[in-house]
């Protein structure tokens, strides 16, 4: 078995064993904890179980993953509190379509005026924000 597909096999072992997340307004998952330095330009910026990393560069800062909508402003106190702007965020990338990793882009768009990139093919599943996330068990029809 090749390196990527044990990757896809591992994840969806993953996804499968936690059938369901919890709302974005779980409390437990998204508690805040200091920000910190990881190695080099690299930080950790998010909740206590949501992950947010920012890059820093002298061009303006790479913001990857945005935790719920409620981990916005987790994210955004954990910028500032490094030192760094989160204005001079210019781009913004998430890991994955599912709520937990990407339901504070546009906020943190709307704050930072940052691009937005992602997987070419998740932009469908972007577009319906997180109807149709089978993660969360969303079996619309869209």
């Amino acid at each position: 078995m090749t390196v990527p597909r044990l990757s896809i096999l591992l994840l969806w072992i993953a996804l499968a064993a936690r059938a369901q997340y919890p709302p974005p307004e779980n409390p437990e998952w998204n508690r805040p904890v200091e920000p910190f330095r990881i190695l080099g330009n690299v930080y950790y910026v998010g909740a206590s179980d949501v992950s947010a990393f920012l890059i820093t560069t002298p061009e303006g800062h790479i913001l990857l993953d945005t935790g719920f909508r409620e981990t916005a402003p987790i994210i955004e106190a954990g910028i500032r509190k490094l030192g760094f702007r989160v204005e001079d965020v210019r781009l913004l990338l998430a890991s994955h379509a599912h709520y937990d990793h990407a339901g504070g882009v546009a906020e943190m768009k709307a704050k930072t005026k940052a691009r937005f990139l992602t997987n070419p093919k998740e932009v469908e599943l972007f577009a319906r924000g997180d109807k149709g996330d089978f993660a969360i068990g969303d079996k619309c029809a869209c």
